[in-house]
């Protein structure tokens, strides 16, 4: 039978008379017993049967061993056997009494086997069999069974006997070999981890290591590094001189703590200086867990690559926050050009709406202090001319009425001109009096009915913030006349906490589309009115219908009140 996973020594060879007592019957004398010699022999003779249990003390100490017992002959036929031999192959013990040692081996055992025992003598000492080999029983259903056996020769009446005592060790061969494969992953686990592996014992020296970190170790000779199994790595971490000394120091000292249970783990980034050069590892040194001695396993895993990445990342920031700095100087000085630019520009703008309401006043003006005041002079003369007319019953008086009449028409819209051009109610009673005054010359020009509302009493504004509300309303009023054909307009300001509203309402038809490029100066003029005092204009349209033209502006407004 093969192979033994562990091999045991059993009882030394035997003189005893109990034993002889056992294998003959009371009424023998030498010999096989008459029970043991009925039945059929597989040579035609008498073959052996079991011979009694008769409660000797053999019997009760053979059918007391733990393991399976089995005595055969010379011949390597079986005499006796136990309980556990029994449950062992699974035969009964009348199966196998008589039987050959060799129908309980694989068929590939057998002849070598036969050999061996051949040459198994009376005098051999007790010993294991199989030394070094795995032995293999054959159970009655196929099955085979790993066992131990140990052999032991026995002297008795009946001749010589050999004594076999077998073990069934599948548990231990299936132990051995989940240890043996827990083995082969850890190492595959260990050879296939892209870090240099190392295990110390509590002292720091060095038990076991990997192909990485033997290569480690070719790479920097004379280093601590360089240490292998049986070296005292902790040792020679603490010893080490040179550039590396403070590193391999620091190194040594989380070692330590770990090894003492002073710390749970250690991790630290340390450069390796060889003749190729600077390379970067980060160690880990982590403690067994469980019972046992203590160990750590040390781990520096090379991260060179990362290094040399985060030096091109690094350099490649610096220079990306160069260039970011260069351009958002450029930024700057573009945004300084741009913003000199804009406020020459709304400076400049400024002066054109001045000039330009200069303009209207002076036009304003000359219309009412000039020819106003002819067209005054001329209705004056012309009613005294209508009176003489009528005086003189002349056929002229009737068109000299007409004329009259059409001089004062031409000087009330001079009149109302003028006003449009010159509000002189901002100058003399504010933006309220200018807005009330425009309502009602609207109504009076226009078949429209215009009104006004505003918070009393009526807050004051600066003269630059009035002029641009007036502006805006005129405007907004002229457009829902001529371009709304509104028949309803409502003016009304609102002021709150810290912005007021200039709203203008009308039930016209509101705007079909955007002003095309050429057309709608004075509303493209409107937002720019509104800014230049700080606020925003809004157009939109109302739900029941018409435009809304909002003038929303900080109030009290940046410009110091009148």
């Amino acid at each position: 039978m093969p192979k033994a996973a562990s091999t045991r020594r059993t009882a030394s060879k035997v003189s005893s008379p109990a034993a002889g007592a056992a294998l003959r019957s009371s009424g023998g004398a030498g010999g096989v017993a008459p029970e043991v010699t009925r039945g059929a022999s597989l040579t035609g003779t008498a073959a052996p049967t079991a011979p009694a249990q008769d409660g000797s003390p053999f019997h009760t100490l053979l059918e007391a061993a733990p393991d399976a017992m089995m005595i055969h002959d010379a011949g390597g036929r079986v005499r006796l056997l136990n309980a556990q031999a029994e449950k062992l192959f699974g035969y009964h013990r009348d199966e196998l009494i008589g039987r050959p040692m060799e129908q309980l081996m694989p068929e590939r055992y057998r002849r070598n086997h036969e050999r061996q025992r051949q040459s198994y003598t009376p005098q051999s000492p007790p010993r294991p069999m199989g030394t070094g080999l795995t032995l293999f029983a054959l159970h009655k259903d196929g099955r085979e069974i790993p066992v131990e056996i140990s052999l032991s020769n026995l002297v008795t009446e009946d001749g010589p006997m050999v004594i076999s005592s077998i073990r069934d060790i599948s548990s231990r061969v299936q132990a051995e070999e989940a240890l043996r494969q827990s083995q082969r992953l850890a190492l595959s686990t260990l050879e296939a981890i892209p870090a240099s592996v190392a295990v110390v014992d509590e002292n720091g020296v060095i038990l076991s290591i990997n192909d990485a970190w033997k290569e480690l170790a070719e790479a920097a000779p004379g280093s601590p590094h360089a240490c292998g199994p049986g070296d005292r790595y902790l040792d020679a971490c603490r010893a080490a001189t040179g550039e590396d000394a403070a590193v391999l120091a620091g190194l040594a000292a989380g070692l330590g703590e770990v090894l003492r249970g002073e710390a749970p783990r250690f991790v630290m980034e340390f450069p390796f200086s060889s003749p190729h050069g600077t390379r970067w590892f980060v160690g880990h040194v982590t403690p067994f867990r469980g019972d046992g001695p203590r160990r750590a396993v040390v781990a520096h895993l090379d991260i060179t690559l990362r290094k040399r990445a985060e030096r091109v990342v690094r350099r490649l920031n610096e220079e990306l926050e160069h260039r970011v700095e260069e351009r958002t100087l450029e930024l700057k000085r573009a945004h300084q050009t741009i913003q000199s630019e804009m406020a020459a520009r709304l400076r400049l703008e400024q002066e054109i709406l001045e000039i330009s309401e200069r303009e209207r006043q002076r036009i304003g003006q000359d219309l009412h202090d000039d020819l106003g005041q002819q067209l005054a002079g001329a209705w004056f003369l012309s009613l005294a001319l209508e009176n003489e007319l009528k005086a003189a019953r002349s056929p002229s008086l009737p068109s000299a009425a007409r004329i009259t009449q059409t001089l004062q028409n031409a000087l009330s819209l001079t009149r109302s001109l003028a006003r449009g051009l010159h509000p002189v109610a901002i100058e003399a009673g504010g933006l309220g009096a200018a807005l009330k005054d425009l309502a009602v010359r609207t109504g009076e020009m226009f078949p429209v009915e215009c009104t006004w509302q505003a918070p009393h009493p009526m807050p004051s504004f600066d003269h630059h913030t009035a002029t641009q509300l007036y502006r805006i309303a005129q405007e907004s009023v002229t457009n829902a006349v001529k371009h709304g054909k509104a028949s309803l307009i409502a003016l009304a300001l609102e002021v709150g906490r810290s912005e007021a509203v200039l709203t203008i309402r009308d039930n016209g038809i509101g705007l079909a589309s955007p002003p095309s490029p050429g057309e709608g100066m004075g509303l493209r003029i409107m937002p720019y009115r509104a800014h230049m005092i700080g606020g925003r204009l809004d157009l939109s349209a109302h739900p029941s219908g018409g435009t809304v033209v909002s003038c929303t502006f900080p109030y009290p407004p940046a410009h110091p009140s009148v």
